[in-house]
């Protein structure tokens, strides 16, 4: 999902990226990561604004939450 909404902000494909970023606000608040959602929201939020480069910098910022989620699991899993 993220890899595709990365995508969809570096082909500025805005509609898609308002499509995805509203599927993940759900999926982060169905899963229980409340900063993922809040994250999502405010991308889906500047999208409809037509506010570009703030999606771009969001965009950067949900990445690097991502990541740092993936590193967490991973020191649990450890």
């Amino acid at each position: 999902m993220v890899k595709e909404l990365s995508e969809a902000v570096r082909t500025e494909n805005w509609e898609r990226v308002k499509d995805k970023s509203h599927e993940l606000k759900g999926i982060g608040g169905a899963m229980g990561f409340p900063q993922i959602t809040e994250i999502a929201l405010q991308m889906y939020t500047h999208a409809g604004e037509e506010s570009y480069d703030q999606v771009k910098l969001t965009c950067a910022e949900l990445e690097k939450e991502c990541q740092s989620l993936v590193q967490s699991f991973k020191q649990m899993d450890s």
